[in-house]
């Protein structure tokens, strides 16, 4: 256990401004490591798709006036639809409308399980989207989207409380228009229109007047924002994986000729390397890595089960996997029905539980009663699983090939050496842990909380 650090006065006063694209894995990731290492901060995300949690800054939902509005999301059976029209729950994920036996739109929900509305797509007799509404987890209807006939997104429109259109996005011409106070306000593109609401804040704010940071984990709006204000220093915190060894053009660009770039964290040791080798002799830039201080929910389970959760039934090598273990305690799950190719395998080795049709709140069970993932399934990633996994301290094992989030994966060409450890984790407990400990540490050592306060204040 780490020591306890004693923070003087000063450097506890010290605010940073984290500016994110999205509220996703990686801006949370980044937020809990700031958290742990007791590093003030205020959020801003740029990007509006409804999941922000109502403290966080967004200039979408402070013009809007939606900013810190609680509340507890729309239920798919509370939309408001024309006379005549009926709503039909559909599955896990969605709902449909009807007007007669013509489907007339389709509403989607959060995940989650709770049957939350996020958007409701409104067709044409040709069953093409016309318009879309959008909701908040909190419940509010905050923009509606129309598209041109080849359901490609051309405007947007964000609503106040009163539904009141607050700004216009021209999505092909990239332009908004931002109505404030009486006036009309016309931006170029979002990072103009991001950099004003910046600036705003940091007039009008006094938390965000008194920050001496700017913190971002993107090369995309972030960085552009970045440049344009140039009034605090920029640390980058890069959470993408590099292809290929391939440093990207916009960080190369801040590397050789600084512009708003203090200092670039890398969260993996080899991407870190690769800059390093590079440029550090290079560079004004300093080049730092810190692994993320991870918050696990709980210890590793005391469980051999191992968890597949997949919409395909092309399981790469599970007869050679299933024939080495033929007791292996495998759970395949599924949010659509599973095919009669799976129930067969079932008959060959009945320690195989098949689970079809895994609502929100099942797949949440599951991951709490297994304590192995196991990603050798065709096709998209379900549900953030992996990564769900990995916060649950899992052991996640797959074949490169199909790997679906691979930070977090322990993979491997050989479906050899995947039955290898399969059967050495299940005969071993100690050799388990030890499999999960080399997994958390594949980026890098494990960095501290007084190496995040050394570099970050």
């Amino acid at each position: 256990m780490e020591k306890a650090i004693w923070f003087p006065t000063e450097r506890r006063k010290s605010m940073k401004i984290v500016l994110a694209d999205y509220w996703n894995d990686a801006t949370i990731r980044l937020i809990t490591s700031l958290e742990q290492a007791k590093i003030n901060h205020l959020l801003i995300v740029i990007q509006h798709a409804g999941n922000l949690p109502d403290s966080i800054w967004n200039p979408f939902t402070y013009y809007t006036g939606w900013h810190n509005k609680q509340g507890q999301g729309l239920h798919f059976n509370e939309v408001q639809v024309p006379p005549l029209h009926e709503i039909r729950h559909f599955d896990a994920f969605s709902a449909h409308i009807y007007s007669g036996d013509f489907l007339a739109g389709i509403i989607r929900y959060f995940s989650g399980g709770a049957r939350k509305v996020r958007q409701v797509d409104w067709l044409n007799w040709k069953g093409q989207k016309v318009v879309s509404d959008f909701y908040s987890i909190q419940g509010y209807p905050f923009a509606y989207q129309v598209y041109d006939n080849a359901e490609k997104p051309i405007r947007k429109w964000f609503l106040n409380e009163g539904k009141e259109e607050v700004i216009d996005w021209d999505l092909e011409k990239k332009q908004l228009i931002l109505k404030k106070s009486g006036a009309i306000y016309h931006f170029t593109n979002l990072t103009s229109f991001v950099h004003f609401f910046l600036k705003e804040l940091m007039t009008e704010k006094k938390d965000f007047s008194n920050a001496d940071a700017l913190f971002i984990n993107s090369l995309s709006f972030p960085l552009f924002v970045a440049n344009e204000l140039q009034t605090i220093p920029t640390t980058l915190f890069f959470q993408e994986t590099m292809k290929e060894g391939n440093i990207p053009g916009n960080m190369r660009a801040q590397l050789e000729n600084k512009r708003a770039m203090k200092q670039i964290v890398f969260e993996t040791m080899e991407d870190f390397n690769i800059v390093q080798q590079l440029y550090k002799e290079e560079t004004l830039v300093k080049l730092i890595y810190l692994a993320p201080l991870e918050k696990f929910e709980r210890k590793p389970l005391n469980s051999n089960n191992v968890l597949i959760l997949t919409r395909s039934d092309e399981l790469h090598h599970i007869e050679e996997i299933m024939a080495s273990i033929p007791t292996l305690p495998l759970t395949i799950a599924a949010p659509t029905e599973i095919s009669p190719k799976l129930y067969y395998l079932q008959e060959r080795y009945p320690s195989i539980a098949l689970k079809p049709q895994t609502s929100y709140a099942e797949i949440e069970n599951l991951l709490n009663e297994h304590a192995i993932y196991l990603d050798i399934h065709a096709g998209q990633e379900v549900n953030n699983v992996i990564f769900r996994a990995y916060e649950k301290n899992y052991l996640i094992v797959g074949l490169s090939k199909v790997a679906k989030n691979a930070k977090y994966e322990w993979l491997t060409d050989e479906t050899s050496e995947l039955i290898y450890i399969l059967k050495s984790s299940i005969e071993n407990r100690v050799q388990k842990d030890s499999f999960i400990k080399q997994l958390q540490e594949k980026n890098g050592p494990k960095s501290t909380v007084k190496e995040y306060r050394k570099y970050l204040i």
